[in-house]
């Protein structure tokens, strides 16, 4: 298809041994090459949310260690953070 488009221009198909996506149908619409990924730290909105949760639940010292051995000790020591953390910043 690519000799037919453009004239001239010879392809080999060439089979490398660690190629894994052998015998497997590619879209012949899609691109050459990927969209280039940015390196470095990549600031993730909906992640930080997260992860700040988690840093300002782990400021009551009974999430960080889990000494108890129920299941359901640390999920109410989560909510019990939680609603802390609310009534605080109502108040406040």
């Amino acid at each position: 298809a690519i000799e037919q488009a453009h004239p001239g221009l010879s392809v080999e198909v060439v089979r490398h041994p660690g190629n894994r996506s052998t015998g497997t149908w590619c879209d012949a619409q899609q691109a050459l090459w990927p969209e280039r990924v940015p390196s470095g730290f990549v600031i993730q909105a909906k992640r930080w949310v997260v992860e700040r949760t988690h840093a300002w639940n782990e400021r009551a010292r009974r999430l960080i260690a889990h000494h108890d051995r129920s299941a359901w000790a640390p999920v109410a020591w989560v909510w019990l953070t939680e609603a802390r953390m609310l009534a605080t910043r109502l108040a406040g």
